[in-house]
C-alpha cells in the first residue's frame, strides 16, 4: 500500500489551464473517490498520476518517492478504464494474465496470480470464456482482474461503471467496496456521479473547475459543505437554496435546506404551490413554487397527500440549515 501525494500540481493545454494548483493528500490503503462534473479536471488529475500525462508544474509522490517523471510502468500503478479494452480472441484467463505473460513472468506464476484474482472476484468458472459470453458485469471484472494480477501499490479508476446499466452498476459498487476492504489497497476512483462517491469513498474529493473545493468523508461534506457548489453536487434531490426575505431571516445571504429536512404543512410558514410531486414508494418528491416566484423541492416519507395545485406551507428543520455569504459557509 501507499500513500499519494500532489504537490502544487498545474496542467496546461496551449493557453488553457485545467489545473491552476492542486494540492492533496490521498492517504495509504483509502479508498479516495475524486468527483465533479464534467470538464472539472478530474480525469487529467488521474492521468496526471499514472504517468500519462506529464504536469506543467508540482510534483506527484508515490510512497514518499518522487515519480513526476518516472514511467508508468515503474510507479507501481494499475489502471482501469471506463472501456473493458479486452483482447476478443483471449480468453478470461488469458486477457487477465496478459500483463504477466509480457512481463515475462514464469508461467506457473501467472497462472497462480490469475487463479487467485479469478477467485477474488468469482470468476472461476469463466476463465476459459471469451469476452463475448460475459455480461458488461463480468467484463468489468476482467478488467479489474487483469489490474490486480500486477499487485500495484495503487488502483486507479476512471469511471468504470458508465457502460453500465443502474442495476449493475448497484451491484458492483458493492463490489468494488468488498475488494477494497479485502485487498487493504490504496484505490483512487473518478467519477461524476455523486451516488458513487457517497456509497464508496472513505474520502471524497470535490473538484470544480480545476480546482479542490473540499475534501473529507462522505458524511462530513453532505452534513457541512463548505461551499454552494459542493452543497448542490452531493445529495439528491439536491439542496434548495433561498434567497431575499427568506434567507434574511436567518442572518444569511444564502440559505441552504435539502429537500428531507422542510416540513410541509396545509397552514403556517411560507406558502407554496405544488407544481409537480413524484411518488417513489416509500417517499414522495414534492416540486414546490413559493409566491416571490422562488422554487423548492421537499421529500415527504408519507405518500402524496397534497395535489397538483395545492397550496402548501413549509418551513425548515432548525438544526439543518447551511448558511452561506460571499460563497463560503457561515458558522452556525
Amino acid at each position: 500500500m501507499s500513500s499519494v501525494i500532489l504537490k502544487q500540481i498545474g496542467k496546461q493545454f496551449g493557453a488553457a489551464t485545467v489545473l491552476p494548483s492542486v494540492d492533496l493528500t490521498i492517504p495509504d490503503g483509502s479508498f479516495t473517490v475524486i468527483v465533479g462534473p464534467s470538464g472539472c479536471g478530474k480525469s487529467t488529475l488521474l492521468r496526471i498520476i499514472a504517468g500519462l500525462d506529464n504536469p506543467t508544474s508540482g510534483h506527484v509522490l508515490i510512497d514518499d518517492r518522487d515519480v513526476t517523471n518516472v514511467d508508468p510502468a515503474e510507479r507501481g500503478i494499475a489502471m482501469v478504464f471506463q472501456a473493458y479494452a479486452l483482447y476478443p480472441h483471449m480468453t478470461v484467463a488469458e486477457n487477465i494474465g496478459f500483463p504477466l505473460k509480457m512481463a515475462r513472468l514464469p508461467r506457473a506464476e501467472i497462472e497462480q496470480r490469475v487463479a487467485a484474482a479469478a477467485e477474488t472476484l468469482k470468476l472461476g468458472p469463466m476463465l476459459s470464456r471469451r469476452p463475448k459470453a460475459l455480461s458488461g458485469g463480468q467484463r468489468q471484472r476482467v478488467a479489474i482482474g487483469r489490474a490486480i494480477v500486477r499487485e500495484p501499490d495503487v488502483f486507479l479508476f476512471d469511471e468504470p461503471l458508465s457502460n453500465l446499466d443502474a442495476a449493475l452498476r448497484t451491484q458492483m459498487r458493492v463490489e468494488l467496496a468488498e475488494l477494497h476492504r479485502k485487498l487493504g489497497s490504496t484505490m483512487i476512483y473518478v467519477t461524476h456521479d455523486q451516488v458513487e462517491a457517497m456509497t464508496m469513498a472513505d474520502q471524497i474529493v470535490v473538484m470544480n473547475g480545476g480546482r479542490v473545493e473540499q475534501v473529507g468523508a462522505p458524511m462530513d461534506l453532505y452534513n457541512t459543505p463548505q461551499t454552494p457548489f459542493v452543497a448542490s453536487f452531493l445529495g439528491a434531490p439536491k439542496m434548495n437554496f433561498f434567497e431575499g426575505e427568506i434567507a434574511r431571516q436567518f442572518d444569511t445571504d444564502l440559505l441552504g435546506v435539502r429537500p428531507e429536512h422542510i416540513i410541509l404543512a396545509e397552514d403556517g410558514g411560507w406558502k407554496t404551490n405544488v407544481r409537480h410531486y413524484e411518488r417513489l414508494g416509500a417517499q414522495t418528491v414534492y416540486y414546490l413554487d413559493l409566491k416571490d416566484g422562488q422554487a423548492a423541492i421537499a421529500v415527504s416519507d408519507a405518500d402524496a397527500v397534497f395535489g397538483i395545485g395545492a397550496e402548501v406551507g413549509i418551513s425548515f428543520k432548525s438544526d439543518k440549515l447551511h448558511r452561506f455569504r460571499n460563497g463560503q459557509r457561515q458558522a452556525n
